[in-house]
C-alpha cells in the first residue's frame, strides 16, 4: 500500500494592494469661476425696464440757496461806522451855519446898496456880497461833505478831511485875537470831526484803512 500524502496547507491569500488615491482637483482660478457662473437672465425684447421707486420725500422743506452778495466797495460789514455819521451831522450843521452867513451878507450888502451912501456905503455892499459868495461857497462845500460821508462815497473821507483841517487851523490862529465863541466852536468840531475821520473804522469804511 502507498503511504497517503500528507495534507497541503492552503495557500495564505495574497495582500490587497491599496486603491490608487487621486490627486486631489485643482481649485478653480477667479477667471474661471466668472466663466461658469451662468449669465444674468436678459429681459424679452420689447420688455419694459424696471423703474427705480421715487425715493422718500423729506419732512424737511427745500433750502433755496442762494450766493452771497458782495458787499460794496468801502461799505464795512456793520454799515457806515459811527464815526462817518457824526461827522456828516456836523458837516450839515456847518453848512446850515454857512448858509446863514451868506444870507446876512447879501441883506447887508443890499441894504448898503440900497442906501447909496457914496464910497462907504459901496465898500460895505461890496463886503456883504463877498461875504454872502465865501459863506455860499463853504456851504456847499459842508453839504458835499455831509452827503458823501453820509453815503460812503470815496471822495467824502479826503474831501471832509481837508475842510475840518482847514476849519481847524483858522480856529487855532484865531485865538490870536482873542478867545471867541466861534473859535471854541469851530475847534471843538474841527478837532471833534478829524479825530473820527481818523479812526481805523472809519478810514476802513472809505478803503482808506
Amino acid at each position: 500500500m502507498t503511504d497517503p500524502m500528507p495534507p497541503t496547507e492552503p495557500a495564505a491569500p495574497a495582500a490587497a494592494e491599496p486603491p490608487p488615491t487621486e490627486p486631489p482637483a485643482a481649485e478653480p482660478t477667479a477667471a474661471e469661476s466668472l466663466a461658469a457662473a451662468p449669465a444674468p437672465a436678459q429681459p424679452p425684447a420689447g420688455a419694459a425696464e424696471p423703474v427705480a421707486p421715487p425715493a422718500a420725500a423729506s419732512d424737511a422743506p427745500p433750502v433755496a440757496w442762494a450766493a452771497p452778495a458782495s458787499p460794496a466797495v468801502g461799505v464795512p460789514s456793520g454799515g457806515r461806522p459811527m464815526g462817518a455819521t457824526v461827522v456828516a451831522i456836523i458837516s450839515a450843521v456847518y453848512a446850515i451855519f454857512a448858509l446863514l452867513l451868506a444870507l446876512g451878507g447879501l441883506f447887508i450888502g443890499g441894504l448898503a446898496a440900497g442906501a447909496g451912501a457914496g464910497l462907504e456905503g459901496g465898500v460895505v455892499a461890496g463886503v456883504g456880497f463877498v461875504l454872502a459868495a465865501i459863506g455860499i461857497a463853504i456851504a456847499v462845500a459842508f453839504i458835499a461833505t455831509a452827503v458823501g460821508l453820509w453815503r460812503l462815497r470815496s471822495w467824502g473821507w479826503p474831501l471832509a478831511m481837508v475842510l475840518w483841517v482847514i476849519v481847524l487851523i483858522f480856529a487855532i490862529l484865531g485865538f490870536g485875537n482873542g478867545i471867541s465863541t466861534a473859535n471854541v466852536v469851530g475847534l471843538v468840531a474841527a478837532g471833534v470831526s478829524v479825530y473820527l475821520l481818523w479812526r481805523p473804522d472809519t478810514k476802513r469804511a472809505f478803503g482808506r484803512g
